[in-house]
């Protein structure tokens, strides 16, 4: 309790961009570190990021060799962050977003970078926080146009100033 597993299965083959299924957990705690530092730094309130570690898997038992499986050598635990289901995390960043939101939001992007920060990987928890979920990508980006989509109006106006500005109001 309290925490989640990420876990590529023995039959998923192949490799992403060429690299093994473990460097891609790597980076999603690399990615995780990132923000957590930005987010304690920065005084952040309205985010949270997941803790992550890397679990690896003993020798045995192994899969079967040959050609349809993969030996994937460990996993990833998470803490949990009580998401709440789509429909409630999209209406958030509707309703819920303030320009103080999008104020901490932006120093998060643009230091910890990142181009899968948006609604569905920065999600409404039921603490009332926002928490970054997917952090694979800790060095591309920022992406701040992902979200624009998903912001009221009045808070897509402030979000376009802010990063037309360079994050000053």
């Amino acid at each position: 309790p309290g925490y989640l597993v990420k876990v590529y299965l023995d039959t998923v083959l192949k490799k992403k961009q060429n690299r093994a299924s473990w460097e891609w957990l790597v980076k999603r705690c690399q990615g995780a570190a990132q923000v957590a530092d930005i987010i304690e730094q920065g005084g952040i309130q309205h985010f949270v990021v997941a803790k992550k570690w890397i679990y690896c898997l003993p020798p045995e038992p192994s899969p079967p060799f040959g050609k349809h499986y993969t030996r994937h050598l460990a996993l990833l635990v998470v803490t949990d962050m009580e998401l709440t289901p789509e429909k409630e995390n999209l209406d958030a960043w509707y309703d819920i977003i303030t320009p103080k939101h999008l104020d901490e939001l932006y120093l998060i992007m643009s230091h910890a970078k990142g181009s899968s920060y948006r609604p569905d990987n920065i999600a409404y928890t039921r603490t009332g926080q926002f928490a970054f979920i997917d952090t694979e990508y800790p060095s591309r980006g920022p992406d701040f146009n992902s979200i624009r989509r998903h912001l009221r109006p009045s808070m897509l106006t402030y979000w376009d100033k802010l990063v037309k500005n360079g994050g000053k109001r």
